[in-house]
């Protein structure tokens, strides 16, 4: 018996098609994926989500038991204005959940003006004085005072080798690369 395409049939196999491709995408699924697991070509499943093939009730038992949902969600036509409001509402709360961290921020900033000024301070500072001073002021800050002259000899050799080729080569000097 040949089941007649009526438009009401049609709209609903687009619904169910719509509901299929929305919950395959929300699940991190291609279509190929799908298909292979359902044992079924790629092309059936194209049609399925584009509604132009009408899914019978053992393949929608086998949709429903893969993709992990009832089938009442696949067959609901508001499932994605429903999903749509959930991850909506979602997101509201995430942003709530945000300005509520501003806000808190804002407050300590408030309360704690000297130190939010020395945590803005990002400034490189000259230190000036004997080695074991400067050491000593570096330990303070929290830093590592013997890496920090490493990587600044480092750097300083860097600079000098690098000088020294580009004269040999006759191409100016390093502030001008």
């Amino acid at each position: 018996m040949k089941l007649l395409k009526t438009k009401e049939l049609t709209e609903f196999s687009k619904m169910i098609g719509s509901n299929l491709r929305y919950i395959r995408i929300a699940k991190g699924l291609t279509q190929t994926k799908v298909s292979e697991c359902l044992n079924v070509t790629f092309q059936q499943m194209q049609k399925y989500e584009a509604g132009t093939n009408c899914i019978n009730a053992w393949r929608l038992t086998q949709l429903s038991e893969f993709f992990k949902v009832p089938v009442q969600d696949i067959l609901d036509p508001d499932l994605i204005m429903r999903m749509c409001k959930l991850k909506e509402k979602q997101n509201d709360l995430k942003y709530e959940h945000q300005d509520d961290l501003k806000d808190q921020a804002t407050d300590w900033i408030k309360k704690h003006p000297k130190e939010t000024r020395e945590l803005l301070d990002l400034e490189p500072k000259v230190i000036v004085g004997s080695l074991e001073l400067i050491k000593d002021q570096l330990k303070e800050g929290g830093i590592d005072p013997d890496t920090t002259i490493n990587k600044l000899r480092k750097a300083a050799q860097e600079k000098v080798k690098y000088d020294v080729e580009r004269r040999v080569i006759g191409k100016g000097s390093y502030e001008n690369h």
